[in-house]
């Protein structure tokens, strides 16, 4: 996930011909969006949590975040 943000924020320094620390930005949102799924997952499993959970849930959550509706 890290890794998709990071190269989101660097096409967009691309894009804008700038380096502006887009790539903390992009490191940002990664942190964001796994906390978000490792709440929705605590919030189902609760002390049963598991990585699996937490992976399941980081779909879910990248889908809220940016409010795309789901097909799935």
């Amino acid at each position: 996930m890290l890794i998709v943000y990071s190269y989101w924020a660097k096409m967009k320094e691309f894009e804008l011909g700038n380096e502006n620390g887009n790539l903390l930005l992009g490191g940002a949102l990664a942190c964001l969006t796994l906390r978000r799924a490792a709440k929705k997952a605590f919030q189902k499993k609760f002390i049963g949590l598991t990585a699996p959970d937490i992976i399941n849930e980081i779909i879910e959550s990248f889908l809220e975040l940016y409010k795309v509706k789901s097909k799935l």
